[in-house]
């Protein structure tokens, strides 16, 4: 506990916005990197991070995942940026519980991916994380809450087409979704326990929601 304290009094004291959290992504690669991480930085030309742990043994490849940036505000007639949505306490307790799990030696098998997402207020640093094909190698049945469990996807399902075009992995079914209109139902032909399954989704509406007493507004870039 005292360990995610002091990551997030750090954090709290650097809020950046979304592709400029230079200092916050320099914070937590570093500490990473000492835990005994292979850490990768500035994917897809962003700020994003992500840390690989690497058992030794086969076994499938999961994925935990943070995001980073702060958000703007007109303060006093100022524009500044402030953690006012809780990133620096995700980035923190991710940060921790990547450091835990080296310690305590969870991962047995398999590889663990730890995902530390930039702008996710502006709504494009997850679409730039998977891009960069960091998602590409990660089991689409521990991706919850997301097109694949709104199909009804599940565990040791094989993804082998969706709507006649031919995605075998989990981020090319979230780029797929997310590219449809609203309403449009997409069919997810499953390989499960050796036979084919058609599964469907219908793409949900997406809003975006204001927050008028915090005057939420995106910073100029600097």
């Amino acid at each position: 506990m005292s360990r995610t304290i002091e990551h997030f009094n750090y954090l709290h004291q650097i809020p950046e916005l979304g592709f400029e959290e230079y200092k916050t992504s320099t914070y937590i690669a570093k500490h990473l990197i000492a835990a005994g991480y292979k850490v990768t930085q500035n994917i897809h030309g962003t700020t994003g991070i992500m840390a690989e742990l690497d058992s030794g043994y086969p076994g499938p490849v999961l994925a935990l995942r943070a995001d980073m940036d702060a958000l703007g505000h007109i303060i006093a007639g100022q524009h500044e940026a402030r953690h006012t949505c809780g990133h620096d306490g995700h980035s923190s307790v991710m940060l921790t519980t990547a450091e835990e799990i080296i310690e305590q030696g969870l991962v047995k098998k398999g590889r663990l991916k730890i995902f530390f997402q930039p702008a996710e207020e502006l709504g494009t640093g997850a679409i730039a994380m998977v891009e960069g094909g960091v998602l590409d190698d990660v089991v689409a049945d521990v991706l919850r809450g997301g097109p694949a469990d709104e199909a009804g996807v599940k565990r040791n399902d094989k993804i082998i087409q969706v709507n006649n075009e031919q995605i075998t992995s989990a981020s090319h079914l979230i780029n797929y979704v997310a590219l449809r209109a609203p309403e449009s139902i997409i069919n997810v032909i499953v390989e499960r326990d050796g036979k084919q399954q058609t599964l469907q989704v219908k793409v949900g509406e997406r809003k975006v929601q204001q927050n008028a007493q915090s005057q939420y507004i995106p910073l100029p870039k600097r």
